[in-house]
């Protein structure tokens, strides 16, 4: 894939392939460097690598125009890295563009459906979506090799898929990746790499399943070096963010009307309006009935109440150089947050799957009057780790919660699309010209963000002008 293509699919992805896509980059570089929010949607338990990697190999690939060594070696104290030796081989002077695909599945897999089409590069274990296998190509770099770090590798192995050299790592979990098996596959024919990351309970053993029913078959298409996303694009040790900082601006508080331009799964524009009606905290979940997300039910005490939510701060190890370090760590009360939003379609016309997402942000005003995002929340999402100066500013990076209270997207809603394509996705099925829609949605939230807390209700819109509808007071009698 182009990276054009890249950018031009994204504002029009699901909003749950956005976040597979995005926690599969997360996994492997941190963080892309992109001025966007990523969630994250599991708890990470630490991990300590005891030692490093002692044993380094290198496999010699012929290609077409000459021999391709892929070889692999220690990066710093705990990580791995893996580079292409070009020398003496020409390189081509345009790079092919390929389909890449698993043509062969282990048992219980199933390729990626999303939006009506059919991802055969990207598969599902049991069809839950936790469990995902991605492949892409990574295109060597015309002037020579390239070092890919990958962090916190606790063990590897070489292998043959067919008439191509691989290599597979087993990763260990830390505060800020995931532990996961990963593997890259070399075809010189095409002078690319193709890279398997996987998320989830995914074996090595089921991933060599799928290694060996992988498929690469150009296109037809050609590409420029700089079209194409190459090994020096995707090294860890150069990713990083200036602030992770959106752009919000505050449009009201309950009652207040927001108006924004929403999109159908088509993409097809619709002007809407956006009032919150009601906003409520309770110490149960019980307003949700037998609707209650599974992921939640672990976050209740015997007694029906909600549990405390444990905080631990670190400053996130790089997993080559540093390890994980625990700073402190807190205990907050956590409550259901039940909020009430009538949206309504002021484009004149009817409208089909109209896309909503409604996040609860916590925001400082600062005295300026601008409007950020909570240090502790960026840390929550992981993002603080790869924020310039951000541990040296606050003392941590990273957040890991046992609860769910530090979470801003949608946790539960009770509108969506049920016709197939878009099944349990946040889509209002149909709305008039002029119709009124209510939508009830709930989270979780730790009980002393409540004076921080604001609605933003067109969170799909983009990240240029985020719409903050203030709730905070509203909840402090329920605290």
């Amino acid at each position: 894939m182009r990276l054009t293509d890249m950018k031009d699919e994204w504002p029009r992805m699901p909003e749950n392939m956005k976040v597979q896509v995005s926690e599969l980059v997360e996994n492997e570089c941190g963080k892309a460097d992109m001025q966007t929010s990523w969630r994250r949607r599991s708890q990470k338990k630490t991990i300590v690598l005891a030692a490093a990697l002692a044993a380094s190999f290198a496999v010699v690939t012929a290609g077409a125009n000459g021999l391709v060594r892929l070889k692999e070696k220690r990066a710093g104290s705990y990580g791995r890295a893996i580079s292409v030796d070009t020398a003496g081989t020409k390189a081509p002077s345009v790079l092919q563009d390929v389909d890449i695909s698993f043509e062969s599945l282990p048992s219980g897999y199933a390729y990626l459906e999303q939006g009506g089409q059919t991802f055969k590069n990207e598969v599902l274990k049991g069809g839950n979506d936790s469990n995902l296998a991605a492949a892409y190509a990574l295109y060597l770099d015309k002037d020579g090799s390239t070092d890919l770090v990958t962090a916190d590798v606790k063990s590897g192995r070489k292998l043959t898929i067919g008439d191509h050299e691989a290599v597979i790592w087993q990763t260990s979990e830390s505060v800020s990746r995931s532990a996961k098996a990963e593997a890259y596959v070399i075809y010189p024919e095409y002078w690319l790499a193709v890279r398997v990351l996987t998320r989830g309970n995914i074996s090595e053993e089921e991933l060599s399943t799928l290694l060996n029913g992988l498929t690469v078959n150009p296109t037809g298409i050609t590409m420029e070096y700089g079209e194409a996303i190459t090994f020096s694009q995707v090294n860890m040790k150069d990713v990083s963010l200036n602030s992770g900082q959106r752009t919000f601006r505050l449009a009201g508080t309950i009652g207040d009307t927001v108006s924004f331009t929403g999109s159908t799964h088509d993409g097809t524009e619709v002007s809407m309006e956006a009032t919150v009606i009601e906003v409520h905290a309770y110490d149960t979940l019980d307003m949700l009935g037998d609707s209650v997300p599974d992921e939640w039910k672990n976050d209740v005490e015997a007694d029906g109440k909600l549990a405390d939510n444990t905080l631990k701060y670190y400053v996130a190890g790089d997993g080559i150089d540093t390890q994980d370090q625990l700073v402190k760590t807190e205990t907050e009360k956590q409550k259901l947050v039940y909020a009430t939003v009538e949206f309504t379609n002021t484009s004149g016309q009817d409208a089909e799957n109209v896309h909503f997402l409604t996040e609860l942000r916590r925001i400082v005003v600062n005295s300026d009057q601008t409007l950020e995002e909570k240090p502790e929340v960026l840390a929550s999402q992981g993002l603080g780790a790869y924020i310039k100066g951000f541990a040296d500013r606050y003392g941590y990076d990273t957040i890991k919660a046992t609860g769910h209270g530090t979470e801003c997207e949608m946790g539960w809603y009770d509108v969506f699309q049920k016709d197939g394509s878009t099944e349990g996705i946040n889509f209002i099925p149909h709305i008039s010209a002029g119709e009124k829609m209510r939508i009830h949605f709930a989270w979780i939230v730790d009980a002393n963000d409540f004076p921080n807390l604001y609605l933003n209700v067109n969170s799909h819109v983009g990240e240029e002008d985020n719409l903050l509808i203030s709730i905070g007071s509203a909840l402090n009698t329920d605290r």
